[in-house]
């Protein structure tokens, strides 16, 4: 899986990278995000230009645009084992 996301919050403007992972592979690293997390499962399956939008109870919105994809682990991620949660 280890596929990077840049995408941007359009809500606030921000500028975000993550790394989806598989759930057992997550918590690691602040960049890795599982699929199974809310934003993880938003942008899976999302291509470059495509966005997704939805509303809450409260009726504030959330938007995310995905700018750029990369298949394959972030560098930082790479050959290194993740920091034990002792």
């Amino acid at each position: 899986m280890n596929t990077q996301v840049f995408y941007t919050d359009e809500t606030t403007g921000a500028l975000q990278h993550l790394n989806l992972v598989y759930p057992q592979e997550a918590g690691g690293w602040p960049c890795c995000v599982s699929i199974l997390a809310p934003v993880g499962t938003a942008l899976l399956g999302l291509s470059v230009g495509h966005a997704i939008e939805w509303e809450f109870p409260d009726g504030a919105r959330r938007r995310l645009h995905v700018d750029q994809v990369i298949h394959h682990d972030c560098p930082i991620n790479e050959g290194t084992t993740a920091p034990s949660h002792g």
